[in-house]
């Protein structure tokens, strides 16, 4: 999400793209958003609220990442990491950013600073 660590701002929207036709591993590395109403979509599922190193294993990204915050209440923001056998890379639409350290993990613009 825009601004990670850092919380990220209202009204952000981006929208990311894993393409491969092989299940993936998504490690939700750090995850930090205001419940229920800022979140990451992806594959008919939506994530929000708090939790850290979480591992879904066997995901199919059949469609994009979709992240989306409201105009009030922030938090410190998401990194997510996608491995698949041989995709491990991501497009990215908008303010979120590929990791320079990892091309197969997407964040918040100016992580970590």
């Amino acid at each position: 999400s825009p601004n990670y660590p850092e919380e990220y701002g209202n009204d952000e929207f981006c929208n990311m793209s894993f393409v491969t036709n092989e299940t993936a591993v998504l490690q939700f590395q750090h995850f930090d958003t205001e419940s229920d109403y800022d979140n990451l979509d992806f594959s008919g599922a939506s994530a929000s609220g708090s939790f850290q190193d979480l591992e879904l294993q066997g995901h199919r990204l059949d469609s994009n990442v979709i992240w989306s915050s409201d105009s009030i209440g922030r938090a410190t923001g998401w990194r997510v990491c996608a491995r698949a056998p041989t995709n491990n890379a991501w497009s990215v639409w908008g303010t979120c950013l590929v990791a320079p350290d990892d091309s197969a993990c997407i964040m918040s613009p100016n992580y970590p600073e």
